[in-house]
């Protein structure tokens, strides 16, 4: 199987392991999706996932922002100053996951409780998630001005898939690091909905209508 076939299949298999794992999950214990976090009992080791967080929602932006407005990106980047600020924000971004990732993965291993509740499907998830940053940080400082073939190249091949006639000659046209980044990134959505981050998916929606929760504080004199 050579890089066009696998870019032109590919997508399609992991989309259908998604979506029949996460209806299989949602359907079976779909009160038992969390992230199982203990953060309640330990905020102070879990500081990690600010960083994290950070550095996850900047870099998302950036590429859904790029595949969904591809000529808002390319107008912006044709100046070089803001060019080469977004190049620093997206790879500050990468580096602030990378940061919050490794600090998540010392506790894990250092405390007994966090290690009790990793699963091996959280390892998996884990130590792809290390090298979709890897490989992100490293495009983004050896193949500089990547924004804009981005912005050029991703927005195409998404809408390729989504038109059911996959173009994966415009993925395997770019470097060997950005197709190892894109087939990476097939096997994180793949494994979503059998390890912790299936929790993305559920969306508090409910939550601001729910019913007002009433706690009573016992003092001394109700004693």
């Amino acid at each position: 199987m050579n890089w066009n076939t696998l870019f032109n299949i590919f997508p399609y298999a992991v989309l259908a392991v998604a979506v029949f794992g996460t209806v299989s999950v949602y359907r079976s214990r779909r009160y038992g999706i969390s992230a199982r976090s203990g953060g309640f009992l330990e905020n102070r080791k879990l500081w990690g996932s600010v960083p994290w967080h950070y550095g996850i929602i900047t870099v998302l932006a950036g590429h859904v922002i790029g595949v969904v407005a591809p000529s808002f990106v390319l107008s912006l980047t044709g100046n070089l100053t803001v060019l080469a600020a977004l190049e620093t924000l997206a790879f500050s971004g990468g580096l602030l996951c990378l940061f919050g990732l490794g600090a998540l993965a010392v506790r894990k291993l250092s405390d007994r409780y966090a290690l009790s509740q990793t699963r091996t499907g959280d390892w998996l998830v884990l130590i792809l998630l290390v090298f979709q940053v890897l490989t992100g940080l490293y495009i983004s400082a050896f193949h500089k001005w990547g924004i804009n073939w981005y912005a050029s190249n991703a927005s195409v091949y998404v809408l390729s898939v989504l038109k059911l006639s996959p173009q994966g000659d415009v993925i395997t046209a770019l470097p060997i690091a950005v197709r190892l980044h894109v087939l990476n990134m097939f096997l994180i959505i793949a494994a979503l909905p059998f390890t912790r981050l299936i929790h993305v998916f559920a969306v508090p929606l409910k939550y601001p209508f729910r019913p007002h929760i009433i706690f009573r504080w016992n003092t001394k004199e109700d004693l």
